[in-house]
């Protein structure tokens, strides 16, 4: 999932089993000023929520899911000159 800056299209990137719990704990975090991301918090502030758009980026059939899947697609975005406030990614040595 992602949850975009509308006015800059910045993006936070995240993944969860269940997506609608996991955006509403951000907004809580968000709206209580307690966010872990203190960029995203920092900008959330500033626009008063009102520029944000939560939506899902990819769905991954689980329990086939891994980190790797979440980690691809953050790199694709990367890429292709998304801006992310939350960048991951760990190199794997392919053997």
């Amino acid at each position: 999932y992602a949850i975009r800056n509308t006015k800059n299209g910045k993006m936070y990137i995240g993944e969860s089993i269940d997506i609608e719990q996991r955006w509403k704990v951000h907004q809580e975090d968000l709206d209580n000023g307690n966010h872990h991301s203190y960029k995203l918090q920092s900008e959330w502030d500033k626009s008063k929520n009102n520029q944000f758009r939560f939506f899902v980026l990819e769905e991954f059939i689980f329990p086939f899911a891994t980190k790797l899947d979440s980690a691809k697609l953050q790199l694709i975005l990367y890429l292709q000159g998304i801006c992310l406030w939350k960048m991951s990614l760990k190199l794997m040595k392919i053997q």
